[in-house]
């Protein structure tokens, strides 16, 4: 089904004379009438008039696999659909199915949950779809059913997503935490997607296939998406389509676990420094990372350090208090290496 263009097939359905009826256009599931070319077609003395679904974001036409953005604020696209032409009797039945399969196998309905229902309007209405979207966000390939006088027809369109300005998500994301405008900055891959905070990618070919990434969430392997880079646990479909809900959930993950695990690793590291060597109070030591100074009591704490390498994962911590032995005193030391590398990258983003 197309908003315009040439009509496909048609179904003449029996009228009274005086009656306007109407062909089915596009891609439909039921059997054509032989000779229709389109325009109004006179047939036994009635005539048959084309029936078409135009499907608007804001006043803009969408033409049938054409393209809808989220808008940066963020907002989905204002779809409205609409039978043409006007004043039709009876009602419609409609649907809208979302997928998104790249690295993902989401799919969404509207009415929903499932395939199974169906939004009934008379015909002459429009379907404002975002309302029946609600505060959900989704994107991907955007299948639309309409139903009407025993015809089934179907568009596709394609939804993608346009970035915030970087200056925008900044604020969003706020200073508090410290650390959580760096790991947004390292998580989005400023050197691939030339920007800081991409939702969606700034590179990539526009298009319908799983290889044509470009205005698609912001994907890293081996299961990160968005800003933040989202991966565990799978984030859901709409963190991946609101830049907003990224950051939100994001920040989420920092407080915890990431934040609650660092601060039972610290305070257990203590515990045992106190019972080992008790003049070696961890508020006496520094802990430096690409530049930056972290310790206990001031603005950048141990607790931090953990809390940022936690983001990453880790099997060990990044501070840790070194056992005394028989031969050596206990200490507090960086484990380096892997260990220490993701908290050099973000200290690198700190201003």
């Amino acid at each position: 089904m197309q908003a315009t263009g040439d009509v496909h097939v048609y179904k003449i359905l029996g009228v009274s004379p005086g009656h306007e009826w109407v062909a089915i256009e596009g891609d439909c599931g039921a059997a054509g009438a032989s000779g229709a070319t389109g325009g109004k077609t006179g047939i036994a003395g009635f005539e048959v008039g084309v029936l078409n679904v135009e499907l608007k974001d804001g006043a803009t036409i969408i033409n049938n696999n054409g393209y809808a953005y989220i808008r940066d604020t963020p907002e989905m696209p204002r779809l409205l659909a609409a039978l043409k032409p006007d004043k039709l009797s009876g009602n419609a039945k409609w649907r809208l199915h979302i997928e998104y399969e790249r690295n993902r196998d989401d799919h969404s309905y509207y009415p929903g949950p499932t395939a199974a229902e169906w939004k009934t309007l008379p015909a002459s209405a429009n379907w404002n779809i975002v309302d029946e979207l609600g505060a959900d966000f989704r994107g991907g390939k955007a299948t639309l059913y309409c139903e009407y006088a025993g015809i089934l027809c179907q568009m596709v369109i394609h939804i993608r997503g346009n970035n915030p300005a970087e200056t925008t998500v900044a604020t969003e994301i706020g200073d508090n935490p410290w650390y959580a405008k760096p790991i947004a900055k390292w998580e989005s891959d400023r050197p691939i997607q030339g920007r800081y905070y991409a939702q969606f990618n700034t590179v990539g070919n526009l298009g319908p296939n799983s290889g044509d990434y470009l205005s698609c969430p912001n994907f890293g392997a081996p299961n990160g998406w968005g800003i933040f880079q989202l991966d565990t646990p799978n984030p859901i479909a709409q963190q991946l389509w609101s830049w907003k809900a990224n950051v939100s959930g994001g920040k989420a993950r920092l407080a915890n676990p990431c934040r609650t695990e660092a601060q039972t690793w610290i305070t257990a590291q203590e515990t045992q420094q106190q019972a080992e060597e008790p003049s070696m109070s961890l508020d006496n030591y520094i802990f430096t990372f690409n530049g930056v100074n972290f310790r206990k009591g001031t603005t950048k704490t141990p607790v931090d350090a953990c809390t940022i390498q936690r983001y990453n994962g880790a099997g060990l911590w990044v501070i840790y208090w070194k056992n005394k032995t028989e031969t050596e005193p206990g200490s507090w030391q960086i484990r380096g290496g892997s260990y220490s590398e993701y908290v050099e990258h973000i200290c690198s983003e700190v201003p």
